[in-house]
């Protein structure tokens, strides 16, 4: 029985979270009611089919998870086009997201001033699962100028790119990243400008040259609360062993399901992140518990069987 299903999508398809396609006719009008592709399946997508063969490598890492949530408290303004600013508020949310994913997997968490491109740059390379809440724009105009905005540093104003508070596209391909998951909860990390022969030359896809195998990413501007939601769900999933994709489905369908999200029920709210990747459990990852407290009670049950069973055939040849 398929379960799961790998998606090389091509052209205007690569804006579509398939999640959303309806796989029977529905007289129902709610959004929560409707027969999406979700329900039957778990869906990933792939940058190329060549990657379906890709196997995956657990790289050494000093640490399980690391979490950043930078502080938006004055707005941020940003030539996001070279052409129009942009301005970026607070996010009620993000450290809340990162707090949650940290109770499950430990590590290491960056929150406001601490969360800088600065400390990403000096921890990016020891994680094997990585996690960022934050702003994140996409530069059509230039795509190598789409970027993932940190907590500013005033002290460091001045030095260029690589202290500016901006993690540029560019500046991802030099990175030498080695986490098996990279969590990108932020706007359009997996949109931007389609290019023929190339795809969308996106955030996500910059993290995957960077040496991430696997990626979470945004198609669009995601609602903050929703998204931390839906994030604690995955998160949660994802530490008992759960296969990747299937964390993300269940996440959703737990989203969906919920009597408090009726007025969230729109794929907006939801839909807009996908999994680029393998489907396998997160590298080293500890076995849950009930695995262990499972072998354990087979164990003990088939040494009383063989217990009982020696007593018997002893008893057997006592009477003979």
């Amino acid at each position: 029985e398929i379960k799961s299903l790998a998606i090389v999508p091509d052209g205007l398809l690569t804006y579509l979270p398939f999640d959303i396609l309806l796989t029977a006719q529905s007289k129902s009008k709610a959004y929560y009611d409707q027969p999406f592709l979700l329900r039957k399946y778990a869906t990933r997508n792939l940058f190329s089919a060549s990657t379906l063969n890709t196997v995956a490598i657990n790289k050494k890492s000093t640490t399980q998870y690391i979490g950043f949530a930078p502080n938006y408290e004055s707005r941020v303004e940003i030539d996001s086009t070279q052409s129009q600013w942009s301005s970026f508020g607070p996010l009620n949310y993000n450290v809340d997201e990162v707090s949650f994913a940290s109770e499950y997997f430990g590590g290491k968490i960056y929150t406001g001033s601490e969360a800088t491109e600065d400390q990403f740059r000096s921890v990016s390379g020891l994680a094997n699962l990585m996690h960022l809440s934050m702003h994140g724009f996409v530069n059509n105009d230039d795509p190598s100028f789409s970027a993932m905005i940190f907590t500013p540093d005033d002290s460091l104003k001045g030095l260029g790119y690589d202290h500016d508070g901006l993690l540029y596209l560019h500046e991802l391909y030099n990175l030498p990243l080695i986490a098996d998951l990279a969590v990108l909860s932020a706007c359009e990390t997996g949109g931007g400008k389609y290019t023929r022969g190339e795809g969308i030359v996106s955030l996500g896809k910059a993290f995957r040259y960077a040496g991430c195998e696997n990626i979470v990413m945004s198609l669009w501007k995601v609602n903050d609360r929703t998204t931390a939601q839906l994030m604690q769900i995955f998160f949660r999933h994802l530490s008992v062993g759960m296969n990747k994709d299937e964390a993300l489905r269940q996440a959703k369908l737990s989203f969906l399901s919920d009597p408090k999200n009726r007025h969230f029920t729109h794929p907006y709210y939801w839909s807009g992140f996908i999994l680029s990747g393998d489907p396998l459990p997160l590298l080293g990852q500890k076995i849950p518990m009930y695995i262990y407290f499972a072998i354990g009670s087979v164990g003990i049950l088939l040494t009383t069987l063989f217990l009982w069973y020696r007593k018997n055939k002893s008893s057997q040849r006592g009477a003979l």
